[in-house]
């Protein structure tokens, strides 16, 4: 047989090779190869070989990960407001319709904005600017809840003995 060099996928192999896998691919025969070579088993001992006589014990290290920050950062509180007070003479400063405090309770409240909205009219609020309208307020109104909201919305602070 005469032998041939032939490139396939840029590497020479002898043509004879080629020709001889390309006969057997094309035989319709089926191709019987001889078993392959079993490993030595894991008790059968390995000629010219020494069996180790140490076992090994693997070693687990345990690894802490990194704290995971937060995936929203943590709100800064909102200062609470503090409460303003007031004296009998400031809370007379605001005796008129365009400046109105009165003092229920013991809390100061801003009802100038109320004058015009009061269901009893206007002079009944006025006649508590700048005073302790306590007396007047709970006379007409305590116990009442739609007057009482009304009034909380309105409180600016809390009144001070002098």
């Amino acid at each position: 047989m005469k032998k041939h060099t032939i490139l396939i996928l840029g590497l020479p192999i002898l043509g004879l090779l080629a020709y001889g896998a390309f006969a057997l691919a094309r035989t319709s025969d089926p191709v019987v190869l001889p078993p392959a070579p079993s490993a030595p088993s894991a008790s059968a001992p390995v000629p010219g070989h020494t069996t180790p006589t140490a076992s090994v014990t693997p070693t687990v290290t345990a690894v802490t990960p990194p704290p995971i920050p937060p995936a929203t950062p943590t709100p800064t509180p909102t200062p609470k407001p503090t409460v303003r007070t007031f004296t009998k003479a400031e809370l007379a400063q605001h005796a008129s319709a365009s400046s109105c405090y009165t003092t229920i309770e013991g809390n100061v409240y801003d009802v100038t904005s109320y004058i015009p909205l009061h269901p009893g009219g206007a002079a009944a609020i006025q006649m508590i600017c700048g005073a302790d309208g306590s007396v007047l307020f709970m006379g007409q109104h305590g116990g009442d809840p739609k007057p009482e909201r009304t009034l909380e919305s309105r409180k600016i602070g809390v009144m001070v003995s002098e």
